[in-house]
């Protein structure tokens, strides 16, 4: 086999090649000093040579340069964007519909809580008549105990209604 430092093995083989073709010595001799000039693979680190890169990157997912490749990706872009539809005019409805929902379970919901927190005040209102009732007819009323001072929990629900 043909041995020739310095230079890549496909710039070595494609000279070989021609060399088997019946090319003259001369331009193989000329052909290899043009290309040692062009790709001088000693030059640079094996780290910094481009075919370690391309061998690291998967086949999968190189670009390739072979026209059967090339075609076949054009194909498949032809038949997505076939297949890729318009927009959807129901799109706009579903998502209007959709706001529409949603705003008006919040607005039962917050109907709700005004509701529940209008009864929880009334009763209040009523228990503070109730004991102020009581306080002006002289009854001897445990007001602290009836508005419930020292509860924890009943003092936080008149922290809430104020």
């Amino acid at each position: 086999m043909l041995i020739i430092r310095g230079f890549s093995r496909a710039t070595v083989r494609r000279q070989y090649l021609h060399l088997l073709s019946g090319c003259p010595t001369s331009s193989f001799d000329k052909s290899l000093q043009r290309s040692h000039l062009s790709t001088d693979s000693s030059a640079f680190p094996r780290v910094a040579q481009p075919s370690i890169w391309q061998s690291i990157i998967p086949k999968a997912f190189r670009a390739s340069s072979d026209p059967v490749a090339v075609a076949e990706r054009q194909k498949a872009k032809e038949l997505k964007a076939l297949r890729s539809k318009d927009w959807n005019p129901a799109t706009f409805f579903i998502v209007i519909l959709l706001l529409i929902g949603s705003n008006a379970i919040q607005l039962i919901a917050l109907r709700n809580h005004t509701l529940n927190y209008s009864r929880k005040a009334e009763a209040k209102i009523a228990l503070l008549r109730e004991v102020i009732d009581r306080v002006q007819k002289g009854e001897d009323v445990d007001v602290e105990g009836l508005l419930g001072t020292g509860n924890p929990e009943q003092e936080r629900e008149w922290e809430e209604g104020m």
